[in-house]
Protein backbone atom coordinates (compact mmCIF):
# COMPACT_ATOMS: atom_id res chain seq x y z
CA UNK A 1 0.00 0.00 0.00
CA UNK A 2 1.46 3.79 -0.65
CA UNK A 3 1.28 6.09 2.29
CA UNK A 4 -2.28 7.33 1.27
CA UNK A 5 -4.01 4.18 0.92
CA UNK A 6 -2.38 3.27 4.33
CA UNK A 7 -4.06 6.81 5.84
CA UNK A 8 -7.34 5.98 4.12
CA UNK A 9 -7.10 2.46 5.35
CA UNK A 10 -6.28 3.99 8.84
CA UNK A 11 -8.99 6.06 8.92
CA UNK A 12 -11.52 3.46 7.46
CA UNK A 13 -10.62 1.35 9.91
CA UNK A 14 -10.46 4.03 12.94
CA UNK A 15 -13.87 5.20 11.99
CA UNK A 16 -15.42 1.14 11.64
CA UNK A 17 -14.51 0.73 15.51
CA UNK A 18 -16.06 4.08 16.76
CA UNK A 19 -19.14 4.83 18.07
CA UNK A 20 -19.37 8.06 15.95
CA UNK A 21 -21.11 6.26 13.08
CA UNK A 22 -24.23 4.70 12.47
CA UNK A 23 -25.12 1.05 12.26
CA UNK A 24 -25.14 0.96 8.71
CA UNK A 25 -22.01 3.29 7.97
CA UNK A 26 -20.12 0.67 10.23
CA UNK A 27 -21.14 -2.90 8.29
CA UNK A 28 -19.90 -0.74 5.20
CA UNK A 29 -16.49 0.53 6.61
CA UNK A 30 -16.27 -3.31 8.04
CA UNK A 31 -16.55 -4.82 4.83
CA UNK A 32 -14.04 -2.90 3.18
CA UNK A 33 -11.34 -3.06 6.37
CA UNK A 34 -12.17 -7.03 5.90
CA UNK A 35 -11.61 -6.98 1.80
CA UNK A 36 -8.37 -4.84 1.89
CA UNK A 37 -6.88 -7.33 5.41
CA UNK A 38 -7.66 -9.86 2.86
CA UNK A 39 -5.51 -8.58 0.11
CA UNK A 40 -8.27 -7.35 -2.25
CA UNK A 41 -7.39 -4.54 -4.50
CA UNK A 42 -7.60 -1.16 -2.97
CA UNK A 43 -9.32 0.57 -5.50
CA UNK A 44 -12.20 -1.64 -6.02
CA UNK A 45 -12.56 -2.19 -2.53
CA UNK A 46 -12.85 1.88 -2.33
CA UNK A 47 -14.93 2.40 -4.94
CA UNK A 48 -17.26 -0.31 -3.88
CA UNK A 49 -17.24 1.65 -0.22
CA UNK A 50 -17.36 5.22 -2.05
CA UNK A 51 -20.61 3.43 -4.00
CA UNK A 52 -22.55 2.36 -0.60
CA UNK A 53 -21.56 6.15 0.98
CA UNK A 54 -23.42 7.54 -1.67
CA UNK A 55 -26.26 5.53 -1.00
CA UNK A 56 -26.30 6.04 2.76
CA UNK A 57 -25.95 9.62 1.94
CA UNK A 58 -28.73 10.15 -0.08
CA UNK A 59 -30.74 8.80 2.10
CA UNK A 60 -31.40 5.44 0.42
CA UNK A 61 -31.03 3.48 3.82
CA UNK A 62 -30.61 5.94 6.51
CA UNK A 63 -32.98 8.96 6.27
CA UNK A 64 -30.40 11.79 7.35
CA UNK A 65 -27.59 11.07 4.91
CA UNK A 66 -24.14 10.54 6.65
CA UNK A 67 -22.67 11.20 10.02
CA UNK A 68 -20.01 13.67 10.16
CA UNK A 69 -17.14 11.47 9.97
CA UNK A 70 -17.99 9.39 7.70
CA UNK A 71 -19.31 12.31 4.98
CA UNK A 72 -15.75 13.74 6.02
CA UNK A 73 -14.10 10.11 4.86
CA UNK A 74 -16.23 10.31 1.73
CA UNK A 75 -15.82 13.39 0.54
CA UNK A 76 -11.66 12.71 0.97
CA UNK A 77 -12.26 9.25 -0.74
CA UNK A 78 -13.98 11.22 -3.59
CA UNK A 79 -11.79 14.12 -4.17
CA UNK A 80 -9.01 11.15 -4.22
CA UNK A 81 -10.58 8.75 -6.51
CA UNK A 82 -13.27 10.58 -8.18
CA UNK A 83 -17.09 10.44 -7.65
CA UNK A 84 -18.87 7.07 -7.92
CA UNK A 85 -21.12 6.89 -11.22
CA UNK A 86 -23.62 4.92 -9.03
CA UNK A 87 -24.90 3.92 -5.54
CA UNK A 88 -24.17 0.12 -4.51
CA UNK A 89 -26.53 -1.92 -6.17
CA UNK A 90 -26.55 -3.81 -2.96
CA UNK A 91 -27.51 -0.84 -0.96
CA UNK A 92 -30.22 0.13 -3.53
CA UNK A 93 -32.17 -3.42 -3.34
CA UNK A 94 -31.67 -3.35 0.62
CA UNK A 95 -33.46 -0.21 0.33
CA UNK A 96 -36.39 -1.22 -1.20
CA UNK A 97 -36.30 -4.03 0.86
CA UNK A 98 -36.74 -1.97 3.84
CA UNK A 99 -38.82 -0.13 2.63
CA UNK A 100 -41.18 -2.54 1.37
CA UNK A 101 -41.12 -4.06 5.28
CA UNK A 102 -42.25 -0.74 6.52
CA UNK A 103 -45.18 -0.88 4.24
CA UNK A 104 -46.20 -3.88 4.94
CA UNK A 105 -45.63 -3.36 8.93
CA UNK A 106 -47.80 -0.29 8.45
CA UNK A 107 -51.27 -2.00 6.45
CA UNK A 108 -50.76 -5.12 9.90
CA UNK A 109 -51.05 -2.62 12.03
CA UNK A 110 -54.21 -1.13 10.00
CA UNK A 111 -55.48 -4.61 9.76
CA UNK A 112 -55.14 -5.55 13.38
CA UNK A 113 -56.57 -2.43 13.98
CA UNK A 114 -59.96 -3.00 12.20
CA UNK A 115 -60.06 -6.61 13.12
CA UNK A 116 -59.58 -5.54 17.01
CA UNK A 117 -63.05 -3.00 16.08
CA UNK A 118 -64.88 -5.13 14.38
CA UNK A 119 -64.21 -8.04 17.19
CA UNK A 120 -65.34 -5.28 20.05
CA UNK A 121 -68.22 -4.46 17.64
CA UNK A 122 -69.76 -7.67 17.08
CA UNK A 123 -69.14 -8.60 21.32
CA UNK A 124 -71.04 -5.35 21.84
CA UNK A 125 -74.18 -5.87 19.45
CA UNK A 126 -74.08 -9.83 19.79
CA UNK A 127 -75.82 -9.42 23.28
Amino acid sequence: MTDRQLNFYKRISTLSRSNQVTPEEKKYLVIATNELDKGSDFKKTIITLCRALKALDKGMLQENGLTIGAKLLFEDLKSTYGEPQSTDIYAEKLSSVQKGRESYQKSSIWISLILGVIIILYYIFAK
